[in-house]
């Protein structure tokens, strides 16, 4: 189940990781994340946002820790399979090069 900070914080489906500041776009695990790194202060300077927000994507962030990391692991997965298949096009587009080149010589 996904916890929710009413006030400050939307969901958007039930993936946490999709969660937003409300009245922004901003999603809230990359707002706690910030915020983790380099300090509340920072984040509501940075965001313009209030530090109940700030806050609030804290909260939101450590009461769904599970889901984000379980969603940060599915992109990472792709990324991995992503960059695999561009490697081996590219590698097939060298070879394709190197055959042109050699026709031509």
């Amino acid at each position: 189940m996904v916890a929710e900070v009413k006030q400050h914080i939307k969901l958007r489906g039930d993936d946490p990781y999709d969660a937003i500041i409300m009245g922004t776009n901003l999603k809230a695990n990359l707002v706690a994340q910030f915020a983790l790194g380099w300090g509340i202060d920072e984040a509501v300077e940075n965001y313009d946002l209030s530090s109940a927000a700030i806050y609030a994507a804290l909260a939101f962030y450590h009461d769904n820790l599970e889901g984000i990391w379980q969603h940060e692991k599915e992109i990472e997965a792709q990324s991995a399979q992503l960059r695999q298949e561009s490697e081996q096009r590219f590698e097939h587009l060298k070879k394709r090069y190197a055959a042109m080149k050699n026709q031509g010589d």
